[in-house]
């Protein structure tokens, strides 16, 4: 019971009330006298209850009365008084329960004209003190949310019943036990309404918490670095907003607003707090080191650019930050400008501190790998300078490439002649022509570097005739003194006169034909008869064709038997009844009959096999090669020679016969016999002498087609053994062979085989072959770097 009074009964009220339950009692539930409190009063009715009664417990006792009288369904009017009396008894309980409430919700919460309770949520408005508003709204809404209960006292209901009323007073008691009875709502105290306020008042404070949370967090984001982030935040706050969203219900109209502009102007922020940092962190480490040099200031810029090329990357990207991009151009080109101007000078220095070791090469190397940098838009470490142009509408990037390319071409007339001193010395001093060429090579790669011989400094132009006529003269001395290479081929032994002679010939004219092929075999040609053998020359020697015979004839005699069809005879049906009917069977309505023989014709097959043996070896030997080369093949050519007789082999298996002629077979002529020809055991030893020839040809392919290799290993040795001028030497001789050198795309092509060879050596040789092109090809490739910087140790290593 929320509400309890207390009153004494005075001895002027106890004659009173004891008449009122004498009545009570002696009505029952169903009497229909005045209930206590009410008399009749000029035809109407009024009530006196104890001042001291409460409203509840006067609410309660009303509510049972006209439950009592409504069942019994007598005097309306007394009910319809008794219902008035209920209404007031319910207003001032409420009334009582809402200033109670009033009391406890302070400021917030107020009786309006007609004493019914509202909240004042403005008070929020300001206050910031989440845990204990959202700690009042609960207490607030305890008191609201569950329905008052009417439970009085005995000494409450000793008001309403005197002595010997206690029958009265149980039965009472009893129905409101049964009842549970609760004060239901009423326009003082809307309870759903007030609870349903209350929810919305708690949302909303809990929207502006979840604003101004995320306002703080973004700041604190931003202040971590992580802009983007912070702006991502606040997009996601916003989005959650409806567009009904309002703080107005608590009289917030700041937050909001507070929200947009934080998103509004962070993108400015962010663009501001990357631009400051990287400018003072610029501005101090420039300060502290003027040289570029330093390793600190290195790491600072690379630092700097990577960060930016990333940053850059993702404003363009992001249309949130378009304006703001805009805005902050000038800045922006501000310190790109110093940033290219920084990078520009610390690879000039670069390049110029080379440039005074002599390392003109290593320079040039350098400035490949600047140029290929600055032609990498996607590069995640100078992508900021493909991101933005400057005022003249050019990229900081290609700003950049032509600062560093002034300053490789101010290098080259240098480079120029520290190289042609090299030159001079290793063409008429040293007699290294290959470190002479290597060197004419790198000076025109020199000038392909800086854009070709127009882009060159006019003392570097005029001595590329120079250069040239020592390229020549290198390339030509080189030639006629280590790369022009003959293949002699001496006479083969063997037990038949002329035949090691004329075998060795044919082997020569098939090599010829190999040579003749461009870049296959550059500088190598088969010696003609007579000439002088060197020391550079590939030889074959001590040859021998131990067998070379066909004279064996191999018969063998087989049979074989084929099944066909012999012409179709048509003569007339024995059972044809021309009186049949449309549906006999075909055996009586067929006029005619067909008969078809199936023929079983023997042939016998006489096999004739020739076979070749040829053994035939040689020495090989040349610059990095000593082999010997075998061939111990036997070669094998059948032939069939088969015969049948048209009558005598040819019997009949069976006969078929149908009186439909389309379930016959087609007729079938006799088969064609075979009858090869034989071939002699000549024709067999040409055969197989071009087999072997052309299995000869892979083999001595592979072996001749080292030198270029052979070249580079010698090179390779002499550099581990500190011989640096051999192996620049050995390299340049490389480097010249492999520009001749041309690896086909499919080498089976130069040897023009009608057929591949049968020799069963054939398929493993032509592997190896093939794979010797991919070392080729990969020598071909490397051989211009691998020379090049073995020429640089080399003049690195004779200044010292």
């Amino acid at each position: 019971m929320f509400f309890q009074r207390y009153f004494h009964i005075s001895a002027a009220l106890l004659p009173g009330l004891c008449a009122l339950g004498f009545l009570l009692l002696s009505a029952g539930c169903s009497s229909p006298s005045l209930p206590p409190g009410l008399h009749k009063d000029n035809g109407g009715y009024s009530a006196s209850f104890a001042e001291e009664l409460s409203a509840e417990t006067k609410y309660a006792y009303l509510s049972w009365q006209i439950e009592l009288r409504r069942n019994s369904g007598k005097d309306k009017n007394l009910l319809e008084y008794l219902a008035l009396l209920q209404d007031q008894a319910l207003s001032a309980s409420k009334l009582q329960l809402a200033e109670n409430i009033t009391a406890m919700g302070g400021d917030f919460t107020r009786l309006d004209a007609k004493g019914s309770l509202r909240f004042n949520p403005v008070v929020f408005a300001e206050t910031e003190n989440w845990q204990e508003i959202f700690s009042f709204l609960e207490k607030l809404r305890s008191a609201l949310k569950t329905p008052p209960r009417i439970l009085p006292e005995d000494a409450e209901t000793d008001l309403l019943f005197g002595p010997g009323q206690e029958s009265v007073q149980a039965e009472f008691s009893a129905w409101l036990a049964k009842r549970s009875l609760e004060l239901p709502d009423s326009p003082i105290l809307p309870r759903q309404e007030l609870l349903q306020e209350l929810d919305r008042i708690q949302d909303t404070v809990s929207l502006k918490r979840r604003l101004l949370d995320s306002c703080a967090e973004a700041n604190a984001l931003l202040k971590s670095g992580n802009g983007l982030k912070a702006l991502n935040l606040l997009d996601e706050t916003s989005r959650l907003l409806s567009d009904h969203s309002s703080l107005s219900l608590i009289g917030d109209t700041k937050t909001l607003a507070a929200l947009e502009r934080e998103r509004r102007e962070l993108p400015g922020r962010i663009l501001e707090q990357a631009l400051a940092a990287a400018e003072q962190s610029m501005s101090a480490e420039l300060e502290a080191n003027s040289s570029l040099e330093q390793p600190r200031t290195q790491n600072t810029l690379e630092s700097l650019e990577r960060e930016f090329s990333a940053k850059l990357q993702l404003w363009q990207e992001d249309q949130r930050l378009k304006a703001s991009l805009n805005e902050y151009k000038e800045r922006l080109q501000s310190l790109l400008d110093k940033a290219a101007k920084w990078r520009a000078g610390f690879w000039q220095e670069e390049l110029a501190r080379l440039a005074e070791q002599n390392e003109f090469w290593q320079a040039a190397l350098r400035y490949q790998e600047v140029r290929a940098l600055l032609s990498n838009a996607d590069s995640a470490e100078l992508g900021l300078y493909f991101k933005l142009r400057s005022d003249n509408a050019e990229l900081y990037a290609e700003q950049i490439q032509n600062e560093v390319k002034t300053k490789f071409i101010s290098v080259l007339p240098a480079a120029f002649k520290h190289y042609f001193a090299a030159i001079d010395y290793a063409s008429n001093i040293a007699n290294t022509h290959g470190i002479s060429l290597t060197l004419c090579k790198m000076l025109q790669s020199l000038s392909e570097l800086a854009g070709g011989d127009h882009a060159l400094p006019e003392e570097c132009r005029l001595a590329l005739p120079k250069m040239r006529t020592y390229a020549e003269q290198s390339k030509r001395n080189l030639v006629k003194d280590n790369l022009q290479r003959a293949l002699h081929i001496n006479e083969m032994s063997s037990g038949s006169p002329g035949l090691g002679m004329t075998y060795a010939r044919d082997l020569e004219n098939v090599l010829r034909g190999l040579t003749q092929n461009e870049g296959l075999l550059p500088w190598l040609k088969v010696a003609e008869n007579n000439q002088p053998q060197s020391s550079r020359d590939y030889v074959i020697y001590g040859g021998i064709i131990a067998d070379y015979n066909a004279g064996e004839l191999v018969e063998r005699s087989s049979m074989r038997s084929v099944i066909r069809h012999d012409e179709i005879q048509k003569i007339s049906n024995p059972d044809y009844n021309a009186e049949a009917g449309a549906n006999a069977p075909l055996r009586q309505s067929a006029k005619y009959l067909y008969r078809q023989n199936e023929l079983e014709q023997v042939i016998t097959v006489k096999e004739i096999e020739r076979l070749a043996h040829l053994r035939i070896f040689f020495n090989l030997k040349g610059p990095g090669v000593t082999e010997l080369l075998e061939l111990n093949e036997f070669y094998s050519r059948k032939f069939a020679i088969e015969q049948s007789h048209l009558f005598e082999d040819v019997h009949r298996k069976r006969s078929i016969e149908a009186y439909d002629r389309m379930e016959l077979t087609v007729p079938e002529a006799p088969p064609s016999l075979l009858n090869d020809r034989v071939w002699s055991s000549g024709e067999m030893l040409d055969f197989a002498r071009k087999d072997s020839l052309y299995s000869f040809a892979v083999k001595l392919l592979y072996q001749l087609q080292y030198f270029p290799l052979f070249l580079a290993q010698r090179a390779e040795k002499f550099a581990q053994e500190g011989e640096w001028q051999e192996a620049a030497e050995y390299w340049g001789r490389c480097y010249a062979v492999c520009e001749e050198l041309n690896t086909p795309a499919d080498i089976a092509d130069v040897f023009k085989f009608s057929q591949s060879p049968s020799a069963a050596c054939y398929e493993n040789d032509m592997r190896k072959l093939i794979e010797r092109q991919e070392q080729l090809k990969e020598l071909k490739r490397s051989a211009a770097e691998k020379a090049f910087a073995q020429t640089c140790a080399y003049l690195r290593q004779k200044k010292s």
